[in-house]
């Protein structure tokens, strides 16, 4: 069909809008700069929550933004605008009605301007009596054009009209701050952990999208996986930064508000290790939701002394995969017993599609031919921490701070004292 017969409306907009590098990077940005709800705890009981199923809401980040548009949608809300200019057929008032519906009235009320100046302060009855009587908002309220698509980019967000199914979605498409290592991970020196973020120069960085930055306590300045590391002496840090997640320092935005969670650690005891001449396998699986915690320990001694590899993945019970693909958290260790202490610790996401990975928790090799240590199709390398002095307190408060919640208590319950 000619394009001079589509209807260039609102489905029109949406439907070029999502196309566009722009929108994808701007929900990229929103989905990463999560905010931990009322507890400061991430509530995380399935896989592949923080890409596909984390919810991110419209009137909390109006709230936090005011009218101004933040700079890291200032693309998006320029392309919008192209392809709004283009939208002959656009009915005002179905845009409108789209952005501010009964789950998004605050976003109206802080956002659009009373046309009667008589009522400022009254915004929130006239958009209660809009919604409640099908009444049109532009017969009452004034509205910033660039502002009401702000808002739309927004909704497009929450309604997920942008998905990330896959850790080459994200590969694809990021910026990694260079020089890199190998695994894409960049040494950082002289960081300021934040909340959200962490600044490096004059830049402000969101943490990678699978960090859990739940806090540790009700005054926390920053993720209780940061707090942690930063007790380390001596410490070298390398992790994964995405130029997509940057903007300069000062237009930072954050969204983080005080809360109070209980501090998650363990106390672990490594005395009999030494004892360990062959890869050891141990599997704790949860007695009500059947979630296992896989825990591989490998000695290795291709270095002057002996060593050994800690690997601890997460496997979600088959009840809680929706999905085709399956990302699950993974922690690599380094642990020297003449040394007591670990020297490296490294944070990934591991991915399988859905069969492989149902097959892997089913410990079934003889059928399947797929063991529970099977190597992941994608090993997505996050962060990673080295120092010649990171004890095992240390080491156990960073597992389970990296851990999602149901697998937090597995891991303690690995070790005996």
């Amino acid at each position: 069909m000619s394009n001079k017969f589509v209807k260039k409306d609102l489905t029109y907009l949406i439907e070029k809008l999502i196309e566009t590098n722009e929108l994808w990077n701007a929900n990229y940005y929103l989905r990463s700069m999560k905010k931990a709800p009322h507890g400061g705890e991430f509530p995380i009981y399935e896989p592949n929550m923080f890409i596909k199923k984390y919810p991110f809401q419209t009137w909390l980040f109006i709230n936090s933004s005011l009218n101004n548009i933040p700079c890291f949608l200032q693309l998006a809300v320029k392309k919008a605008k192209e392809i709004y200019n283009q939208c002959k057929d656009m009915d005002i008032e179905e845009l409108l009605k789209y952005c501010f519906n009964v789950d998004n009235w605050w976003a109206a009320v802080r956002t659009l301007k009373l046309k009667n100046k008589e009522y400022n302060g009254y915004e929130a009855f006239f958009v209660w009596d809009i919604l409640e009587k099908q009444k049109r908002y532009s017969d009452y309220f004034d509205f910033d054009l660039d502002v009401l698509l702000y808002v739309l980019i927004l909704r497009l967000v929450e309604d997920k009209f942008i998905s990330i199914n896959t850790i080459e979605d994200i590969k694809n498409n990021e910026k990694l701050l260079v020089p890199t290592n190998k695994y894409g991970l960049t040494k950082l020196e002289n960081i300021q952990f934040e909340r959200q973020g962490f600044k490096l120069g004059d830049t402000y960085f969101l943490y990678n999208i699978f960090i859990d930055t739940s806090i540790g306590t009700a005054v926390s300045k920053c993720p209780f996986i940061f707090e942690t590391i930063n007790k380390i002496d001596n410490y070298n840090l390398y992790m994964r930064c995405d130029n997509n997640l940057a903007i300069p320092y000062i237009n930072k935005l954050s969204t983080a508000t005080v809360d109070c969670i209980k501090s998650h650690g363990a106390t672990l005891s490594f005395s009999k290790i030494e004892n360990i001449i062959a890869k050891q396998v141990t599997v704790h699986i949860h007695p009500k939701f059947g979630h296992k915690i896989v825990l591989i320990v490998k000695p290795d001694c291709r270095m002057a002394e002996n060593f050994f590899h800690i690997e601890i993945e997460e496997l979600w019970s088959p009840n809680y995969i929706n999905d085709e693909i399956v990302m699950v958290n993974y922690i690599h260790s380094t642990y020297f017993p003449s040394k007591n202490n670990f020297t490296h610790i490294d944070f990934s996401v591991n991915q399988n599609d859905a069969q492989t990975y149902k097959d892997k928790y089913q410990e079934a090799v003889n059928e399947t031919g797929i063991p529970i240590d099977k190597y992941a199709d994608e090993h997505y390398k996050i962060w990673c921490v080295e120092s010649d002095n990171i004890s095992i307190d240390i080491w156990g408060k960073l597992v389970c701070a990296t851990l999602s919640t149901p697998f937090r208590e597995l891991f303690v319950e690995t070790y005996k004292l």
